[in-house]
């Protein structure tokens, strides 16, 4: 609220006691910020500073603008109305207003500086306020961090001696006088003081005067010594002042600048405001938030203390600063120094809550004296708390709801009573609470944005806080509400209005949804009907609201709608409340429960209402959640064991009954000891998940020991066969629950080198439901032959057990023993107990604890590791959903067993799908060759991006198994135009496997007339300087054993057709090594772009032998003739290479013999692939990547030359062991470290082949599971670092817009081109966000005339900012007309203008260009 005063003056009269302006013929030279002070157009800098002094030539001493200059701002000075002259100093510039001492002149005995000015910020060590112009006549004042200076020199910029302290932001007069003096020696008594109050005086030994005067820097300018000032008035004096004139000056000033006072300061206790008093570093951090009241020792009430500081900002109420706390601040003053109030207390707050967070507004700053304020849960909390300080997160009695994003005065009254302390918490403009708290305790000190701990920040903006050691009348709240309303512009809420209410009528049974429109809603409203609040309330805007009914007697009621401030709106009579339908039920489930209580049990029906009552038989339930009309979820209280009904009655009497709905059971036994179990897989306690539902472990709870070596940690479940799924369940307490899900193809199991052997007694009890009884799949099983099978299969509709002795790999498939029908969709609980107790082994099945089977068998067998899912070769997966698996390396007793199948069933009954799992991650998973499409399996993937923008994937069609060669195998391939999105049909490279009958030469083994039967392992690489696809790959017969040489094929058409096969051997004399099997890569060839190799193609090779050795295959004369590398890297296996700057060359390769394991080895060539260094497994410190003795892919994404940044790939089976964790890297250091490690798939990964698209993205193409299938993937290099890295803006955009073929033809999408030539470079495009590729897409501002005015218009897209300019001529200078913030979305933007006599040019700038 703003009031203004008018005063009418009739006849002569005096206003006021002003004090007299001084005598401008006195005053040697004068600067006014309201007067005199010329700038150069919009800008406001400033040209030059008039002298207002009229003692000799008063022109002469203006001060003009040198090297740029400061900036001539409103609303800056004191009165926070009028201008302020505002040096930038502090931020490095180098702005100032000078005076040469030729015109200005040179002071040389006596000189007073009085300055009307506010600090607002300093460069590091200090800078200058004032300095002469020339050397030697230098009089200056400046700071060092945290004390004014003032003296003289004759040259430099040197340090003078420190007088008073340094206060930022505040406003302040200071007196500088200068009086040189010959005796008792030569030098010039200097004095500054502040304010006509303290005062400091020292004798400089320099007997220079002023020669000349410079504003915001030293003599000689140099960024870093310049002050961040604010400047209201400046008075230069050739004499010294006396003591009444330096007192007519100070009135004088601060009457004309000064803001006015609240008439209730002098009560304060304490004050302290955002725009005074304000010390901080340079950061901006507070280090003192002085106070300004005057009762008692002011300073000791300061607020000098803090943790985690808050910052001052400019332009945080307006134009006008604020403290800022952020939810982590604090700043305080202890009791010692504050004070403790005992008595009564107020503490009024002027601030804004950005947002809404659980925080403290103040507190005391002891445990002693802890009266505060604070936030919970969307509510203000005011209250007490008594010692110790450990009480200080306690919560208080909540009083109004809180209001964000609005400036308000609140008002906290502590009143002591004879129950305690009556508590007052008020807003202004709005409601009011007060109530009696029992504790009595003072205000100990205190501290401001968390509580006594230091904990529990508040996110909020503080303007002005007022201590008061008393309660405020009525009166005194009133005229001190006004002030803070008209200092900080607080426009009072309107009161809100209701203009409709549809429907009118509803049920009893409340339920209801009510529109109610009207005008000023606020969020954070309540609804009352009949003095009922509304169940729910929905927020539109400020004129639409939604209210849900509650549960009520029949009859018309006020509907009442207040606004968090209290203002409200009743509509008299304008909902009737009518007799509802009776409910009934539909469903209770779980159907079960225990009979201490405590499950959580689900009822749906109809026409339940939040009042809704449910029994279980004649007992009230322990609690009732009302979810909807249509469903309940009661607790079970304590109950006897039986069947009892379910009975749910509402308000108004009506009731329904589900008859025997209710069956309850004894409580459980204790679960095992895990110092029992061998091994235990709990699903609701130790799975692993990769993203919520792909499992990546299954962990052992159990700790049963055989001996040291099998630890429980060994017996952890976590290799992988295509990865089972959780499945998200929830327990009948409501808990969370989970189970496996196997579906046939997905196996979990640990081997039996970690596992051990179980060969003696055994018992295995899980709790499952088979999914299917429809062929055959595999519970559990062995996970190896080596010394016996005990195994569990679903087969033909029956359950059937078996155990073998060692070696029994005949019996994979083979059936078992049938025990017992196997039931679907129901979960049970097994037992499977093998027995060696008596003479011949027998083999016992139990379901829900009785006996269905008991077989004698011819062996004992063994459980030698343990898979679930499948058996003992991997296959015949079982379609079954698993929730616990315990192992017994015992044959349990009757007793024990019955106690763990107990346990399992009482723990899992009425176990239900979890309504609120997430949703299944979406797969951007792409299956490219699947197995059975046209072959049996596909095998060995290779990539490549085309110079048309082509993806070509590669990869051998395996017929008949999965094997290598010499299984038949044809080289396939697919391609996709669109980066992956699509693929077409499978094209047959080479058909070595599919020709029957076919012969070949192999001279290396001096064979002819051979079978042909294979052609595969292949490498694919692009000669950018022809276009030319290169592919490189194994050529396979047999005679006895496989032979093997290496040919090549290659394709001029974008691999829609291959040439005739090369014989690379036979072309290339020497090339293949004189030993071993010699085999491409496989995966990506390179051609080298940099250093004296650029243009060499390049291919992976090694040697398959005795030892086994990678190297390099290249060419210099694209693909006519090869050469091999010179020496190889001894123990590599399979091997990929990218380019290093300068054509080094970096290997990564397949472990085949090295001195370790587990882990992937790197070579380097400086020579393009002439020689190798040794290998290495990391470099130089960082961990060596995991590798389970697989082929991998390293691969050069970006360069410095054609990107912001070096960017390397690497991908690979992450995992020492195991072909499972899919795994991205990104290297930022060319190889030295692998920065960023993105899991792509965490089951069944194997081989991998990484291409860069025409986007820039990558692609992955990889053998996933289910095992013979090959997957393809694209990712950014935004996803795979999540976020922390991208490519430059215009790749990202130009991959957006541009079709991979366009996207390869820089003269289509370069920045430079202009596609569809409509005048707009694609850089342009890029930066106004429109087509490229439409003509009728540009940014083009419109001119539309309309009588004396006309209208600017301009197509605007989303998230855009624009900004109109004008210029008077095309070659002239453009000012900013108006600024469009960025839009919501795309919109026709309009600008109406006025027409004038002369010619004028607008234009439209994206972004938002600065004024």
């Amino acid at each position: 609220m703003r009031r203004f005063l008018c005063v009418l003056l009739l006849g002569g009269g005096v206003v006021g006691d002003l004090a007299a302006t001084p005598e401008p013929a006195t005053v040697y030279a004068w600067y006014k910020a309201d007067a005199g002070v010329l700038t150069s157009g919009a800008t406001g800098n400033i040209t030059n500073w008039q002298n207002q002094a009229s003692m000799g030539t008063p022109s002469s001493r203006n001060l003009s603008e040198y090297a740029g200059s400061p900036l001539l701002v409103t609303g800056a000075a004191p009165n926070l109305t009028g201008p302020a002259v505002r040096f930038s100093g502090a931020d490095g510039d180098t702005h100032f207003l000078r005076g040469p001492a030729a015109s200005f002149g040179t002071l040389s005995d006596a000189r007073t500086l009085v300055v009307y000015c506010k600090v607002t910020a300093i460069p590091t060590g200090g800078g200058f306020l004032f300095d002469g112009a020339s050397t030697p006549g230098l009089s200056r004042a400046q700071t060092d961090n945290t004390m004014w200076q003032a003296g003289v020199a004759t040259t430099g910029r040197n340090y003078e001696p420190t007088t008073l302290p340094l206060n930022m932001h505040v406003w302040q007069v200071h007196f500088f006088s200068f009086n040189r003096v010959t005796s008792p020696t030569a030098g010039t008594v200097v004095t500054h003081s502040i304010g006509g109050g303290t005062s400091f005086t020292h004798t400089d030994t320099a007997t220079s005067g002023l020669a000349g005067l410079i504003l915001g820097q030293p003599n000689s300018p140099r960024a870093g010594y310049g002050l961040s000032v604010d400047m209201a008035e400046l008075l230069v004096y050739d004499r010294l002042l006396d003591s009444a004139e330096q007192s007519s000056v100070y009135d004088y000033l601060t009457n004309k600048w000064a803001p006015p006072v609240p008439t209730l300061q002098s009560g304060a206790y304490a004050w302290f405001k955002a725009d005074a008093g304000v010390l901080t570093n340079a950061a901006g951090a507070l280090t003192n938030w002085q106070n300004q009241a005057i009762t008692g020792n002011p300073s000791s009430r300061h607020l000098v203390n803090s943790s985690v500081p808050p910052a001052w900002a400019p332009n945080v109420f307006g134009t006008n600063a604020g403290i800022r706390f952020g939810g982590a601040n604090n700043i305080w003053a202890i009791a010692g120094n504050f004070g403790t109030i005992s008595g009564n207390r107020t503490i009024v707050a002027c601030l804004r809550l950005p947002n809404v967070n659980d925080g403290f507004l103040f507190d005391g700053s002891t445990g002693a004296g802890m009266t505060r304020a604070q936030i919970r849960d969307g509510f203000w909390q005011a209250g007490l708390q008594p010692s110790p300080s450990a009480n200080g997160v306690l919560p208080d009695p909540a009083t109004l709801p809180v209001a964000s994003g609005m400036t308000q005065v609140h008002f906290f009254k502590y009143e002591p009573v004879t129950e305690g302390t009556r508590v007052t918490h008020s807003v202004v403009g709005g409601a009011s609470v007060t109530y009696t708290n029992v504790v009595s305790t003072s205000l100990g000190g205190l501290i401001v944005g968390e509580n006594v701990a230091q904990e529990l920040g508040l996110e909020v903006d503080l303007a002005e806080l007022f201590v008061y050691d008393r309660s405020l009348s009525p009166a005194e709240q009133q005229a001190l509400a006004d002030y803070l309303s008209e200092r900080w512009d607080i426009v009072p809420a309107s009161p809100p209005g209701l203009s409709s209410i549809l429907p009118t009528n509803g049920s009893t049974l409340g339920g209801t949804t009510v529109t109610l429109a009207g005008s000023n809603f606020a969020p954070g409203l309540t609804v009352r009907f009949g003095g009922l609040p509304a169940t729910r309330v929905g927020f539109t805007n400020a004129s639409l609201i939604t209210a849900t009914t509650p549960a009520r007697a029949a009859g018309t009621v006020n509907v009442e709608v207040k606004n968090p401030d209290g203002q409200s709106a009743t509509a008299v009579n304008a909902f009737t409340f009518e007799l509802g339908q009776p409910p009934a039920i539909a469903d209770v489930a779980p159907a079960s429960g225990l009979a201490s209580g405590g499950t959580l049990v689900t009822i749906t029906g109809t026409n339940f209402t939040p009042a809704t009552e449910v029994r279980f038989g004649a007992t009230l339930a322990a609690s009732v959640a009302f979810n909807s009309a249509t469903q309940l979820v009661a607790t079970t209280p304590p109950l006897s064991v039986g069947v009892h009904d379910v009975r749910v009655a509402n308000p108004d009497g009506q009731f329904a009954v589900a008859l025997n709905a209710f069956t309850v059971v004894p409580a459980p036994v204790g679960a095992p000891d895990p110092a029992s179990v061998y091994a235990w897989y709990a699903a609701d306690e130790s799975l692993i998940t990769s993203d919520g539902y792909t499992l990546v472990a299954w962990q052992n709870l159990g700790s049963a020991a055989t001996n040291a070596t099998y630890t429980k940690a060994k017996r952890d479940l976590t290799q992988l066969a295509s990865a089972p799924e959780k499945l998200w369940l929830r327990f009948s307490n409501d808990v969370a629950a989970a189970a496996v899900t196997f579906s046939g193809s997905q196996a979990i199991w640990a081997a039996q080198s970690d596992f051990n052997a179980l060969t003696g007694g055994r018992t295995i009890i899980c709790y499952a439901r088979l999914n299917s009884d429809q062929g055959q799949g595999f519970l559990f099983d062995s996970s190896s032959y080596t010394v016996g099978l005990t195994r569990v299969q679903a087969n033909a509709g029956n359950w059937q057990i078996s155990a073998y002795g060692a070696n029994a790999q005949g019996s994979a498939s083979a059936a078992g023993t049938i025990t017992a029908v196997a039931q679907t969709n129901v979960w049970q609980t097994h037992a499977f107990v093998v027995s060696t107790n008596t003479g011949e082994p027998r083999l016992l099945h139990y379901i829900n604890g009785a006996q269905v089977a008991s077989v004698t068998n011819s062996v004992a067998g063994a459980l030698g590791g343990l898979i679930i899912g499948k058996n003992a070769s991997a296959a015949l997966g079982i379609r079954a959903d698993v929730a616990e698996f315990l192992v017994f390396n015992s044959a349990l007793d009757d007793p024990t067993r019955a106690n763990v199948e107990s346990y399992l069933a009482a723990k899992w009954s009425g176990v239900v799908a979890d309504p609120n799992a997430p949703p299944k991650p979406v797969s951007d998973f792409t299956r490219v060759f699947a197995a059975g499409d046209g072959y049996t399996c596909f095998r060995i993937p290779a990539l490549v991006t085309t110079m048309n923008g082509t993806v070509i994937a590669m990869s051998d069609g395996r017929i008949g198994s999965c094997g290598d060669i010499p299984t038949p195998l044809d080289l396939v391939i697919r391609r996709s135009f669109d980066n992956g999105r699509t693929w077409g049909p499978i094209q047959v490279v080479t058909d070595y496997g599919t020709a029957a009958g076919d012969v070949d030469t192999y001279p290396f083994y001096g064979m002819t007339n051979i079978s042909r039967v294979s052609a595969g392992d292949a490498a694919l690489l692009v000669d950018r300087m022809n276009g030319r696809i290169w592919t490189l790959y194994d050529n396979g017969g047999i005679s006895g054993s496989r032979k093997i040489k290496l040919e090549m094929k290659f394709s001029d058409d974008d691999g829609a057709t291959w040439s005739e096969r090369i014989d690379v051997e036979a072309q290339n004399p020497g090339i293949r090594p004189s030993y071993g099997e010699f085999l491409t890569g496989p995966g990506n060839g390179i051609q080298l772009t940099e250093g004296p190799y650029a243009g060499r193609l390049v291919f992976p090779v090694y040697t398959y032998g005795s030892p086994s050795a990678s190297m390099v295959i290249y060419s210099d004369d694209h693909g006519m003739t090869w050469q091999r590398s010179a020496n190889s890297i001894t123990y590599g296996g399979e091997i990929q290479v990218a380019e290093l700057p300068g054509g080094e060359l970096l290997a990564s390769m397949r472990d085949n013999g090295f001195s370790w394991s587990g882990v992937r080895t790197f070579s380097r060539s400086t020579d393009g692939g002439i020689t190798w260094g040794e290998p290495y497994t990391s470099f130089p410190t960082p961990p060596s990547i995991p590798d389970p003795q697989c082929q991998g892919n390293i691969f050069r994404l970006t360069t410095t030359n054609d990107s912001d940044k070096s960017r390397l790939i690497h991908a690979n089976a992450s995992h020492p062991s195991s072909r499972v964790n899919m795994t991205l890297r990104v290297s930022y250091d060319e190889g030295q470290s692998w920065a960023v490690s993105n899991q792509v798939y965490a089951g069944g990964s194997a081989y991998s082949s990484v291409a860069k698209l025409a986007t820039g993205e990558v692609g992955l193409l990889f053998e996933k599971d289910p095992y013979g299938s090959l997957d393809y993937v694209r990712r950014s290099i935004t996803q795979i670092t999540g976020g922390a890295d991208s490519l430059p803006p215009y790749t990202v955009w130009a991959g957006e817009k541009f079709s991979p073929s366009q996207l390869m033809d820089a003269a289509i999408s370069g920045p430079d081109a202009d596609p569809d030539g409509d005048g707009m470079k694609n850089q342009s495009e890029f930066d106004a966000g429109t087509n490229p590729l439409d003509a009728a897409s540009a940014l083009k501002l419109q001119v539309i005339p309309n009588g004396l005015q006309a209208t600017l218009q301009f197509d605007g897209v989303a998230a855009k900012s624009y900004t109109i300019q004008y210029a008077d001529e095309l070659s002239g200078t453009w000012q900013p007309m108006e600024s469009i913030a960025p839009l919501s979305s795309d919109t026709v933007v309009q600008l109406v203008v006025g027409l004038t006599n002369q010619v004028r040019f607008f234009r439209v700038v994206t972004p938002q260009a600065g004024s």
